[in-house]
């Protein structure tokens, strides 16, 4: 009897803990069981296998491994779909929706850089991340950066959206689920699904569908553009001025010769003290053809090009300043630093006045001649870019497609190279462009193409306006100012970004 173990009474408290802790015992995952029951097969693997039974052994190794690598690969993508970067109140982007973003944004980018030519692009064979884009910044943390900007931006405007009541109907929707199935998903990263790429659409948009809807909104009145101009009336005045900009070697000066810089100094004193606008012509032209040894034909057509008419605002602030203060026409200024190595002289032409002339609405795409070696090259470039219009439909939305991707006009690209409330007044595209815009015979969808002191310029004409030139200066910058407080108020919405989910993101 000693010698036999004591039994514990039913009630032990070491006995109750012992059951505590076999229920406390974590559940085995499938694929935990899956490896012990794997392991227990192979420790039940004879040390010697026959021959004859080598091959049967080999298979069931093979198939085991594959489908371990299977599960690992399931187990990973489902982290990425449940792994979340980025998250509102009502709405997340998870590690695989972001990497749609991502590869799209990337793809876009480097499609459109390719077409334009004047873009910096990557190299999409190897790793963006030992890809140097600027500064040390590499060309992940470029693209990696933008996206995450256009994600939290599309999330405010859905939660905005959402506070509103507005929603995609079922055309937009069955237009996202078509652009998710159509998509190349061999383009996207291991683990990415179809469903990710129907929520990024659904996201995008939501978010574009909800800012075009309050844009479309916004009216300006008559009485805020009267009340606005009166309190900003200079700001809406054009002034017209004639202009040329002496330039010199900054390396000649850093070595010490400053004969160039001298005699640009003293040919911007001489142009200063010209006292009226065909003496101004004649002494650029003398400048360009006697010191500067141009061509004849070339230097008259850069001394006929010196007016430059637009809005006050717009010139240079000491500039700007100087004709606030009451310059006379026939006054002259010289703008500009010698250590800038360039020296600007003004003479006004006409006084700050409202613009009441009429304007119109047209698109550009300007097109550099330094980038086509040659104005000839750029215009023959042009005409190619209009005949491709031509062919698909002639309509506003292909010249649009055309400017994103090839116009170098830094003000209109962007916005399809839309020109809005162009008077004629205005000589920012040259005088041949302004008379054929005002031609009254001018129709919706008529383009020609036109040559510009250092480029070409194809223009698509979209219609005329019944304002003056200030009022529909005044009514865009009103509109303007309405998106910003929109934005603004989209701002209020929280993004919660997960950085310790960036891991997750494949790219």
């Amino acid at each position: 009897m000693d010698s036999q173990k004591k039994k514990r009474p039913a009630g032990d408290p070491a006995d109750r803990q012992r059951r505590r802790r076999r229920r406390k015992r974590k559940p085995l995952t499938p694929l935990q069981k899956f490896q012990r029951k794997a392991k227990r097969f192979l420790h039940s693997i004879p040390e010697k296998i026959p021959v004859q039974r080598i091959v049967p052994w080999a298979i069931a190794a093979a198939a085991l491994i594959l489908i371990v690598m299977v599960i690992g690969m399931n187990t990973a993508g489902a982290k990425l779909r449940r792994k979340v970067v980025a998250e509102t109140a009502h709405y997340r982007v998870t590690a695989a929706v972001f990497s749609c973003c991502f590869r799209q944004y990337a793809d876009n980018y480097l499609a459109a850089a390719e077409a334009s030519g004047n873009q910096s692009v990557y190299d999409p064979a190897r790793p963006l991340n030992e890809q140097e884009y600027s500064n040390g910044e590499t060309w992940y943390d470029l693209l990696f950066d933008n996206t995450l900007s256009s994600v939290k931006n599309q999330l405010r405007l859905c939660e905005a959206a959402l506070a509103e009541g507005f929603s995609l109907d079922d055309a937009q929707l069955q237009k996202c689920e078509e652009l998710a199935k159509s998509d190349d998903l061999a383009r996207y990263p291991k683990g990415v699904k179809r469903s990710d790429l129907l929520e990024a659409a659904k996201l995008s948009a939501l978010a574009a569908a909800y800012r075009d809807h309050v844009h479309d909104r916004i009216v300006i009145s008559e009485d805020e553009i009267i009340s606005y101009y009166t309190e900003h009336q200079i700001e809406y005045h054009t002034a017209s001025v004639l202009a040329y900009t002496f330039q010199w070697d900054p390396e000649s000066v850093i070595a010490g010769d400053t004969a160039e810089q001298d005699a640009a100094l003293r040919a911007a004193e001489g142009l200063a003290a010209c006292t009226d606008q065909q003496a101004f012509n004649e002494f650029v032209f003398r400048y360009l053809t006697d010191q500067k040894q141009m061509p004849r034909g070339e230097a008259e057509q850069i001394a006929a090009e010196l007016t430059v008419t637009k809005f006050v605002r717009d010139f240079p602030a000491d500039v700007r300043s100087w004709l606030e203060e009451g310059a006379k026409r026939g006054a002259t200024l010289q703008s500009g630093k010698t250590d800038q190595c360039t020296r600007t002289v003004y003479m006004l032409r006409d006084e700050p006045a409202p613009d009441e002339s009429k304007t119109v609405d047209f698109r550009v795409i300007y097109l550099s001649a330094a980038d086509f070696d040659g104005i000839e090259n750029a215009s023959a470039f042009a005409q190619e870019l209009q005949t491709e219009i031509t062919a698909a439909g002639g309509t506003s939305e292909a010249f649009a497609e055309q400017a994103l991707a090839y116009s170098e006009d830094a003000a209109s690209y962007a916005n399809g190279g839309l020109v809005s409330g162009y008077s004629a007044a205005q000589t920012a595209y040259g005088d041949e462009i302004a008379a054929w815009s005002f031609d009254r015979n001018r129709q919706h969808g008529d383009m020609v193409i036109a040559e510009l002191q250092e480029g070409a310029v194809l223009v698509y004409y979209e219609q005329a306006n019944e304002d003056s030139g200030w009022k529909n200066q005044v009514r865009a910058d009103l509109y303007q100012a309405k998106i910003n407080a929109f934005t603004q108020e989209c701002a209020q919405y929280e993004v919660n970004v997960l950085e310790q989910n960036y891991k997750y993101i494949r790219v």
